[in-house]
């Protein structure tokens, strides 16, 4: 009996097996990074996570809901009302910015309320003079060794939103007015370290400059600071002088130290777009600087800077880019970090306890362990 030719479903199966065995014998590069992604994980905190800030030995972070880990895993916590969006912590006090991103509240919580041993979420009120603001545009709460603010929208200069800054220790904020400057248009609260604080600045086209770094007691701008854009500040050792120290960074990825008077150039630079993520981290017995990142061609994650090297009398910051193998070594690599968290806007990253984590634009909490970049699972 005759046989049959294949049929086209047949010849296509044959033709689609050849192409297979022949690309995965040169070791194309898509199929390369594919290898490494990291499987997806309905992550334990979604959306697009607030920044995270230590108290009372546990770090809190906020999406929707207040998360809290300690030492031993996550935990629960006592919620505030409303829907939690940012957190910020002081000596005394843990705070929380919960609303619907318009009308939004403040509530503030202290270590014996956390354990459950005293007061529950208390309102924290905005003032201007004895005057309660009421329910008021709050939109980013930072808090420090100086104190706790709040950056609230005040308003318009034309299709141009303003915005103030209110402080202080007790449950009532006032608004911070420093010398010389318009306490309606500050730019946008962005960063609180040491004793200072910065603000999303700008230098409109014919108008005056606004915002930029202020001391966090009060008094006139910092000095350099005019008009720029800072995006964050935290406090590292990664600096010249190789002592810790308050660092701010602008949109355009210029880290400066936070001092009475800001040096005419950045002691380090990303080269790309920062988002305004910053922490140190200490891993595999090498320190660095990671800052978040949004390069082109759909690079994000982070860059590197590791501690400063001193080459005829000239200090530099070495710059790894894009997950170098100091902070991604061994199974997964600088493959793996660049199949996963590299491929993500990173808003915030924050080390806890010896562990590194990222809080995504809306890809939920990250966090490196086992070699890897991951998303915490539920």
């Amino acid at each position: 009996m005759r046989k049959r030719a294949p049929g086209a479903a047949a010849t296509l199966a044959l033709f689609a097996a050849c192409i297979l065995a022949a690309t995965s014998c040169g070791q194309d590069p898509t199929f390369w990074d594919t290898s490494r992604e990291t499987p997806p994980v309905p992550p334990r905190i979604p959306g697009g996570p607030s920044k995270m800030v230590s108290f009372d030995g546990s770090m809190f972070v906020a999406s929707g809901n207040l998360f809290r880990y300690t030492a031993s895993g996550w935990a629960g916590v006592l919620q505030p009302p409303g829907r939690a969006f940012d957190v910020a912590a002081t000596t005394g006090f843990l705070y929380v910015l919960s609303g619907d991103g318009v009308n939004n509240s403040i509530w503030r919580i202290d270590s014996d309320g956390i354990a459950g041993t005293g007061p529950g979420w208390q309102r924290v009120y905005l003032t201007i003079g004895t005057q309660d603001v009421g329910v008021a545009s709050i939109q980013t709460i930072f808090g420090s060794a100086a104190g706790f603010f709040a950056g609230v929208r005040t308003g318009n200069v034309g299709t141009r939103s303003t915005y103030g800054i209110w402080s202080g220790p007790t449950n009532t904020l006032t608004q911070f007015t420093p010398a010389g400057e318009n306490q309606n248009d500050l730019g946008l609260l962005s960063g609180a370290a040491g004793n200072f604080i910065s603000t999303r600045g700008g230098s409109p086209s014919g108008g005056t400059p606004f915002g930029g770094m202020f001391p966090a007691a009060g008094g006139a701008i910092v000095p350099g600071s005019e008009g720029r854009l800072f995006m964050g500040m935290t406090t590292t050792s990664i600096t010249p002088s190789g002592t810790a120290a308050p660092i701010a960074i602008t949109r355009g990825g210029s880290i400066f130290l936070a001092a009475s008077s800001l040096s005419d150039e950045p002691f380090a630079s990303t080269g790309d777009i920062a988002t305004g993520a910053l922490a140190e981290w200490d891993v595999n017995g090498y320190q660095m600087l990671v800052v978040g990142i949004q390069g082109g061609n759909r690079r994000f994650g982070y860059v590197e800077f590791g501690p400063p090297v001193v080459v005829d009398s000239t200090t530099t910051f070495p710059l790894r880019r894009a997950g170098s193998l100091f902070s991604v070594p061994g199974a997964g690599g600088n493959a793996q970090y660049t199949a996963s968290l590299g491929r993500i806007p990173v808003s915030h990253l924050y080390q806890f306890n010896g562990t590194i984590f990222a809080s995504t634009q809306s890809e939920g909490l990250w966090h490196y362990g086992s070699d890897r970049w991951r998303a915490i699972p539920r």
